[in-house]
């Protein structure tokens, strides 16, 4: 009974806390435009005046989101053991992130996703707490998050791709980790992940990672992602990444793959530039969907509350028989870090 109030409790309070964000985020939004026009002393001045009139629905709403999250943290240690959550306990890592899509020829899909990692001390080297909304092949099949944004663009999903969840995780080896968990809050989940980074040449990257999982219902499945970069200038990168899952559930392979260019501006400002495709090669039509993305993200407020803005053209075959045709998508989202 604790288990279902403490679960259903934190959902409700992240919604009401998004009303807030998606409130102030048009007024921040233009608060941040109206001060980079200024020169540097001005700008940092009027922010600040701005920053002090516009803050307290923000930051009433980041601060109402981690009260809620530390709340169930505290819920779950007490079950663990009788050391106090202050006593090393905190939550990490959490983040709301809404988003609305827009494609030619569809309705307005909108998406609400929320993650938090918390540190109890009755599992202190042992163990650590995982909750959230997440989409579930992020969640079970690791599938990188980029893809899942792309495909979010792209391509339609239903509410039914998204689930809540709660799991324990184990860190074994610095590049081995294990979690067991629930997946819509009743049905069991674990995965095992295997990572490994390496530079070389100075400026090339690369890293690996595997992970084996299983879902009840769905079965056994395997997902490898691959990713190398080269930093061409302090500030410009070249990256492709690559992505293919294996399970009981799907008759081929499940595949996204991307190429793009990535420009860094001062204080945490990106644009990026990608051609990417997905597939399964257990379908009739192996290549679902290709396409030309670009994407702004840049801080609205502080180091915590980021905004983005995506436009792109795919074209997308769901059948054989039927003509690929090209369409235009667009995406703006707002993202809370707490």
């Amino acid at each position: 009974m604790k288990t279902v109030f403490a679960l259903n409790r934190l959902p409700c309070v992240i919604l009401i806390s998004m009303f807030g964000i998606m409130g102030t985020a048009n007024l921040v939004f233009c608060a941040t435009a109206d001060a980079t026009e200024q020169n540097s002393q001005t700008s940092v001045s009027k922010e600040a005046a701005e920053d002090e009139e516009e803050a307290p629905m923000l930051e009433a709403s980041r601060a109402e989101a981690r009260e809620a999250t530390e709340w169930a943290a505290r819920t779950f240690d007490s079950w663990f053991g009788d050391i106090p959550f202050e006593q090393g306990g905190k939550v990490s890592r959490g983040r709301v992130r809404f988003r609305t899509v827009w494609r030619e020829n569809d309705d307005v899909d909108v998406k609400l996703r929320f993650r938090a990692r918390m540190e109890l001390p009755n599992l202190k080297d042992k163990a650590y707490v995982i909750i959230g909304r997440e989409n579930k092949d992020n969640l079970v099949r690791d599938t990188p998050e980029g893809f899942i944004e792309q495909q979010h663009l792209f391509e339609r999903t239903d509410s039914d791709d998204e689930a809540f969840f709660a799991g324990l995780g184990f860190k074994v080896l610095d590049q081995l980790s294990f979690s067991v968990g629930l997946r819509d809050l009743y049905k069991p989940y674990t995965k095992a992940r295997y990572g490994y980074e390496w530079t070389f040449l100075e400026d090339y990257r690369a890293d690996f990672r595997e992970t084996v999982f299983w879902v009840l219902d769905d079965g056994f499945g395997s997902t490898t992602t691959l990713h190398a970069e080269r930093m061409l200038t302090p500030t410009l990168s070249l990256g492709w990444h690559g992505s293919g899952t294996v399970s009981e559930e799907d008759d081929g392979l499940d595949w996204s793959t991307s190429l793009g260019t990535y420009k860094n501006f001062d204080v945490n400002r990106q644009l990026s530039l990608e051609i990417l495709a997905n597939g399964d090669t257990g379908d009739d039509v192996n290549v679902r969907e290709y396409g030309v993305l670009t994407q702004w993200r840049q801080p609205l407020y502080h180091d915590w509350f980021f905004g983005e803005a995506s436009v792109g053209y795919y074209w997308e075959r769901e059948e054989i028989e039927d003509a690929r045709e090209g369409k235009w998508a667009l995406g703006f989202g707002v993202e809370m870090l707490f």
